[in-house]
């Protein structure tokens, strides 16, 4: 595999053929392999590479959140298949993580990071589409459809009509990341970068990417996305300014958002279908626990 690799970023034009290449594969539970590979001091690329999947439509997305997101993604250098193996090629980023402490502790200190994020959330208004005659009536159709035959059935009914009787259709639709959590977040150089774009544009429901980054910093803690949901309930000063801030950057109606909780839990629990079950179970009981 690794000698497939080699000829692609070759013929990208990414090393020299007489650089040589030094590896490390990271170990993950999916059907691709990643790969951060280095050739001399400074040359580093990111490389996902599969014999079972084609992820051609991924790479497509990785364009796509580039040319929308610019100075937040890290930028698709190639793709390309080779025998059995479909390989795309990005640039490496040196990172450390985003802390759930930053968001916490909102107010008393933003960083250049999270001033970042929040442009993320502004920049997310600039990619509003037009809106349609049903708004988010595709996706409505697409839950039905999707968790009538599962355990969640008669929850996800619920929790559609309940959306849509407090403003679903007053939500704007721009493409979401889809998978906005702290994992994906991180500081490279002092600035914010995202990672993981693969479902970038699946789903266009605003304030999707601010529900998920939320419950994420909370710990999927059910308390807390309940509080959160209530818009009876104020939230702790420092999560109230932040989704405050973000839902305005974002043109997004703040009580409308909180409202609209559950039904991002099961996007995302959708969003989710082809993925691990551990991911599944965790939000699928989440879901469950808002319904009590």
């Amino acid at each position: 595999m690794l000698k497939h690799v080699a000829s692609v970023v070759e013929e990208l034009g990414l090393v020299s053929p007489a650089h040589p290449m030094h590896y490390f594969i990271n170990v993950t539970t999916g059907e691709a392999m990643s790969i951060s590979a280095f050739a001399g001091k400074d040359g580093f690329l990111q490389i996902k590479a599969s014999e079972f999947v084609n992820l051609e439509r991924e790479y497509q997305c990785y364009q796509r959140a580039w040319t929308d997101f610019p100075g937040f993604v890290p930028r698709p250098l190639g793709y390309a298949i080779r025998e059995q193996w479909h390989i795309m090629v990005s640039t490496g980023v040196r990172h450390s993580s985003f802390p759930a402490s930053l968001l916490r502790n909102f107010g008393r200190q933003e960083p250049q990071p999270v001033s970042d994020l929040l442009r993320f959330f502004e920049a997310t208004h600039r990619y509003e589409l037009p809106p349609g005659n049903s708004p988010h009536g595709a996706l409505v159709s697409d839950l039905a459809s999707f968790f009538e035959p599962t355990r969640y059935a008669a929850l996800a009914m619920r929790w559609v009509a309940y959306s849509q009787l407090h403003g679903l259709e007053l939500m704007p639709q721009s493409p979401q990341h889809g998978d906005f959590v702290l994992n994906n977040l991180a500081s490279s150089g002092g600035r914010l970068v995202v990672f993981d774009w693969e479902d970038y544009g699946n789903v266009n429901l605003g304030g999707l990417d601010l529900a998920t980054l939320c419950i994420s910093v909370w710990g999927e803690d059910p308390t807390m996305v309940r509080t959160l949901m209530d818009v009876r309930v104020k939230l702790n000063a420092p999560m109230d300014l932040f989704v405050r801030k973000a839902c305005g950057l974002a043109g997004i109606e703040f009580d409308v958002f909180r409202r609209q909780i559950p039904l991002y839990v099961l996007t995302f629990l959708y969003l989710k279908r082809n993925y691990g079950e551990a991911v599944q179970l965790r939000f699928g009981q989440l879901l469950e626990q808002l319904s009590v």
